[in-house]
């Protein structure tokens, strides 16, 4: 039987990229990687969002329960692409990257009211796995194992959940005072066997007062995509929903394979819209009438092409009549950095004031990353 070193050892040989979140239990998990050789092919980055505001800053929305399923979902979402960035920016195959989260409530200095629990949560790009354990508590309503080993046996799980991941073999734990229908016997004790959680991430019900929507193919969902949405909902206090229509103006329809696809990168980690039929920004308008919409700059450059939408003065016009509005962020291109300022030299002064300059350049796009897997 190999032994934890070996296990770790064999973790560091996978070829797994990991990002840890914890926020408080299992933070103990990246001194158990690190003990072992070989560290630096395995971990990327640790976060440790300890209070309420460090946590909503990490998840880009202050979670409705500090530990629970959904935030450490949200979580693992979050260190996912976290992940995939830093691989991605590394040269490597995003594939690889893992997204860990461990939230929980165990043993404190007084005695508390509700169950000690701790949840386990991961993206890979196989999907999201979910796991759950209950500390037990003894006729005093304390912990029957006390906070230092509940919290050794969280640093274990969140091991065990990148272990899990890695398709390696996971460190046996004694089972005595732990409850969950996500532990497997095995041996002399139990391991994890997760389950792989699914997720409609589709949104119904949206309100120009608190939503921007992000019209793109997002094939794939990348960095650059969410630093710009992140400084849009920072300017004007509304949430960005990434929408993805159905057909577009050069590249024909999508398959519903696709668009459950492309979806389900949103997955716990932002809202997201599908629109049937609406290939150009003028339908859009009319359909979402006084919403903002977030846009690259050769998007608008394309919306204020003779090719697909003319007369450009109608098209201007029907954007003014319905209350749109645009923030638009500058592009690498072929030929350089294309600008905003450019495209507003060609347009009348009256409309200008429809476009909001975003200061945000991603310097990475879809089809870069595309080539890579």
């Amino acid at each position: 039987m190999e032994t934890t070193e070996e296990k770790i050892a064999a973790l560091h040989g996978s070829g797994k990229k990991v990002c840890l979140v914890c926020t408080g239990a299992g933070a103990g998990c990246q001194n158990l990687i690190s003990q072992i050789p070989g560290a630096s092919n395995t971990l990327l980055e640790c976060f440790f969002p300890y209070s309420k505001e460090a946590l909503g800053d990490f998840l880009g929305v202050e979670p409705e329960k500090f530990a629970s399923e959904d935030t450490a979902l949200r979580m693992a979402a979050r260190a996912w692409r976290r992940a995939t960035e830093i691989v991605a920016r590394q040269g490597g195959d995003v594939r690889e990257a893992v997204g860990v989260a461990v939230t929980g409530v165990i043993a404190t200095s007084r005695p508390l009211r509700g169950e000690h629990r701790v949840f386990i949560a991961a993206r890979t790009d196989e999907g999201f796995h979910f796991s759950q354990v209950t500390f037990l508590k003894d006729d005093k309503n304390l912990s029957a194992l006390g906070r230092i080993r509940e919290g050794e046996i969280c640093d274990v799980l969140a091991l065990n959940m990148i272990l899990y991941c890695a398709k390696i073999p996971q460190i046996v734990i004694p089972g005595v005072s732990l409850r969950s229908l996500y532990l497997a016997l095995t041996g002399d004790g139990v391991v994890q066997s997760p389950e792989e959680v699914k997720q409609d991430p589709k949104i119904s019900v949206i309100h120009p007062d608190k939503h921007v929507l992000f019209e793109g193919s997002f094939k794939p969902l990348h960095f650059g995509h969410e630093r710009i949405a992140r400084e849009v909902e920072r300017l004007t206090g509304k949430q960005v929903v990434y929408v993805i229509t159905n057909k577009h103006p050069d590249k024909g329809g999508i398959t519903e394979a696709e668009i459950e696809t492309r979806t389900a990168q949103f997955q716990w980690l932002s809202p997201v819209m599908v629109t049937e039929s609406l290939k150009l920004f003028v339908d859009k308008a009319k359909v979402f009438p006084g919403f903002s919409f977030l846009v690259g700059v050769d998007t608008l450059k394309r919306i204020l092409d003779p090719k697909y939408e003319v007369p450009v003065e109608d098209v201007l016009k029907t954007f003014e009549e319905c209350q749109t509005h645009f923030f638009v962020a500058n592009r690498h291109g072929e030929e350089g950095l294309l600008r905003l300022e450019t495209i507003l030299e060609n347009i009348p002064s009256r409309y200008r004031r429809m476009f909001t300059q975003v200061a945000t350049v991603a310097n990475v796009s879809s089809s870069a990353l595309r080539q890579k897997v």
